[in-house]
């Protein structure tokens, strides 16, 4: 990706990832060589620090599935190929994020979609909520998912 300039003119990369408390950046400023890393409480705490990024990449899914297998997770898995392709989770189908439960969340995936989720899965549900709760069409041009597996495969 070729980064473009910002409407301060100057060049910014954002990565982010959910972490105990809310959200770590780590932010890249090419032109200073330099990249620093924040904590925000909150994903649109995050959104108003960086108005303008050339991107913001986060690990967490965009654009949950209701019943299907995500194609974006099925070409991670098979990049990486075995042992490291489990490490890429399914993301869940959206009519589960409200469960309070993992057995009350397995037992609907199960019954929506045939599968079971993982309890890793389970686990950053709370985290792709707050997501896609804060996401908009007009974000989706600037905020992008990535799977740090496949950043780092090469």
């Amino acid at each position: 990706m070729t980064p473009e300039r910002t409407s301060r003119g100057s060049d910014v990369v954002v990565g982010v990832d959910g972490c105990r408390g809310g959200w770590i950046a780590a932010v890249l400023h090419p032109a200073k060589q330099h990249i620093a890393f924040q904590t925000f409480g909150a994903f649109p705490d995050l959104l108003a620090a960086f108005p303008a990024p050339v991107v913001i990449g986060v690990d967490v899914p965009i654009g949950l599935a209701t019943g299907a297998s995500r194609a974006c997770d099925i070409a991670a898995r098979k990049l990486l190929g075995f042992p490291r392709s489990t490490s890429v989770f399914s993301a869940p189908d959206r009519r589960i994020i409200e469960c309070l439960t993992y057995d009350e969340a397995n037992a609907r995936s199960k019954a929506l979609t045939g599968k079971g989720i993982s309890r890793q899965t389970f686990g950053i549900r709370p985290k792709i909520a707050e997501f896609d709760a804060a996401m908009t069409p007009e974000l989706q041009k600037r905020v992008i998912e990535v799977h740090p597996e496949v950043s780092f495969w090469a």
